[in-house]
């Protein structure tokens, strides 16, 4: 979790380092940063359940999060496989044409 918080703080602090790439694998570490925030809470909240709200409501919600934060993880590893695919083997960097899908499939 503290890799992802510098990562987006670095991205949104500096901005002379802000390109395509670097905006995707922004992305990345924010949907990474939920699914271990996920991983976490359930820890926390498997441990203190006596003290907690409605367990069985928190592990729908806890689950829905962390599945959905991995497979956003999953399809963005791979939008960046093909982003850099393009740019350093076809010398062609993607423009505006490759967010469009990059969201809709995550």
């Amino acid at each position: 979790m503290l890799g992802a918080v510098v990562i987006m703080l670095t991205y949104c602090c500096m901005e002379t380092i802000r390109n395509t790439t670097r905006k995707l694998f922004t992305v990345l570490s924010v949907a990474d940063f939920f699914t271990s925030a996920g991983y976490l809470s359930a820890i926390v909240v498997n441990k203190y359940a006596s003290v907690m709200f409605y367990q069985n409501t928190f592990c729908r919600v806890q689950s829905a999060v962390t599945t959905k934060s991995s497979m956003v993880s999953f399809f963005l590893t791979v939008a960046i496989a093909a982003y850099l695919f393009f740019a350093i083997y076809r010398e062609a960097v993607p423009g505006k044409r490759f967010y469009l899908p990059t969201n809709i499939v995550s």
